[in-house]
């Protein structure tokens, strides 16, 4: 997808010798923005404007031209960064926000907390920026989305309704509240918030893509067929949507169709663009087995991520590859993809102590699985107690990094044939993935529980989105469920 990650936060006047650029907002309130030039402001206002309509491509280039015209424009460089995905622009911004107001600087503190992997940080000084402007709906949304990835859903669906409130017209809390309730399951309230999100944007591909997506989950492909051809008619160089639309062709067991669609949009897409595209012709190989088939495709991801120096895809291509070999039983190939996502990774110019430990762990995570699967249960446990010693020194690490720990001893102890164990920590991953709920439902069918096992299997065959754990997960639930008679 190719939303705006969320919304623009309003800041304060800093100083009488800083510059304040404003403009109305639909409610009639004012925003503010630091910057000391007009040129700057200009720029950024119609860079906000493209970005709140989510084209961000065209936002990148607004607000590049932005920060060209005030190089020292904090906020400016934040949404270069969040527009263009580039990791750079986020730090840069952090090193300038002390010349900016105090709000814009927690919203951008907030925005290198997450990039630090520090999700409880990035809440804390989200919280305090809406303390001192609790009716913007934009930083409102923004807050909502942190609770909701540090699992505090209530409170994040309040802050939603909260942001709603405040300004009814902001089209973006539409589209991260339908969001909100499809990966919840809630189709009828995510497609609402969805068909709001189109009133609001007429002409505008993304809330139909949306609208296709909530589809697709409740697997209604011939309507989710309908909406991306509709987003496309809208849009056709959105490339996403043909991978969406390949995807709920796919599910419905059109294979043909669905590469075809990935086809189509390789066709049309440059660079950066067409890496999801051959990770999703990819999955389509992993899913019939065919893993020489998806290494063509992965390999074709990874030379155009090198070629583009785009070090996070460089390695998620080689992690692709290693878990496809590794639940495939190749595992010398499986290292040795590993091992080359992991160096990879320490090309990135941004390689700091943070990153270090991240790809450490994730290397070391990759090394403990392919233990296991090898019978070297004590080795791979080293890998897994390392982990755990690094998240006691981090002492208020991301949720996301203790589900990892707890995902890698459950893989364990599954190859270890300890049921029982295996589900005490599989329990505590993250039940979200669907490559933890396979694991989880083989640790149920291991301990006598095929009841348990059959539910989580029928959820994972239902599973309509297109990604490297559901192409290993899928055809093996699905298995499942025909040698058991389930339907």
């Amino acid at each position: 997808m190719r939303p705006p990650r969320f919304g623009w936060l309003p800041c304060l006047l800093l100083s009488a010798f800083c510059a304040s650029v404003s403009w109305a907002s639909d409610g009639g309130g004012k925003m503010t923005a630091t910057t000391q030039s007009e040129k700057a402001r200009a720029l950024f206002e119609q860079g906000l404007a493209k970005y709140d309509r989510a084209r961000p491509k065209e936002a990148t280039a607004l607000f590049q031209q932005a920060i060209e015209a005030d190089p020292k424009f904090a906020l400016g460089h934040l949404f270069r960064g969040l527009a263009g995905d580039t990791n750079a622009s986020i730090r840069r911004a952090a090193e300038l926000s002390p010349g900016a107001s105090e709000p814009e600087r927690l919203f951008i503190a907030g925005w290198k907390a997450q990039l630090d992997s520090q999700l409880l940080k990035a809440v804390e000084y989200t919280e305090q920026a809406v303390k001192l402007l609790p009716t913007d709906a934009r930083l409102r949304t923004r807050l909502a989305q942190l609770y909701n990835a540090t699992s505090r859903r209530e409170e994040a669906l309040a802050e939603f309704k909260r942001a709603a409130a405040s300004d009814p017209k902001f089209a973006p809390v539409y589209g991260a509240l339908g969001e909100y309730h499809a990966a919840r399951g809630e189709f009828s309230e995510s497609l609402a918030a969805r068909e709001t999100y189109a009133r609001l944007l007429p002409g505008e591909a993304e809330p139909y893509q949306q609208i296709a997506h909530t589809y697709q989950q409740m697997q209604r492909f011939d309507k989710a067929v309908d909406y991306y051809t509709r987003a496309l008619k809208i849009d056709p160089d959105y490339i996403n949507v043909y991978r969406r639309r390949g995807d709920a062709r796919f599910f419905s067991g059109d294979v043909a169709g669905a590469r075809a669609d990935y086809r189509a949009g390789l066709e049309r897409a440059k660079g950066a663009d067409r890496p999801g595209l051959l990770f999703a012709a990819a999955f389509t190989y992993v899913h019939e087995g065919q893993i020489d088939e998806a290494a063509k495709y992965y390999g074709q991801a990874i030379a155009i991520a090198e070629a583009e120096h785009e070090w996070v895809m460089i390695n998620s291509g080689w992690d692709a590859l290693g878990r496809s070999y590794l639940e495939a039983g190749r595992l010398v190939e499986a290292a040795d993809a590993y091992r080359k996502g992991y160096e990879a990774s320490k090309r990135s110019p941004d390689y700091s102590e943070t990153d270090k430990l991240l790809w450490e762990g994730r290397y070391r995570h990759a090394r403990g699985r392919i233990l296991a699967k090898i019978g070297e249960f004590d080795a791979a446990m080293q890998h897994a107690e390392w982990i755990r010693a690094e998240l006691e020194k981090a002492g208020n690490p991301s949720p996301a990094y203790t589900k990892s720990y707890h995902y890698l001893v459950g893989y364990i102890l599954l190859e270890k044939r300890d049921y029982k164990g295996a589900l005490e920590h599989l329990k505590q991953a993250s039940t979200d993935d669907v490559f933890i709920k396979l694991l989880t439902a083989r640790a149920y069918a291991g301990s006598g529980d095929p009841a348990a096992a059959g539910k989580l299997m029928r959820e994972i065959a239902g599973h309509t989105l297109g990604s490297v754990p559901s192409s290993i997960a899928r055809p093996q639930a699905l298995r499942w469920l025909k040698d058991n008679g389930v339907k």
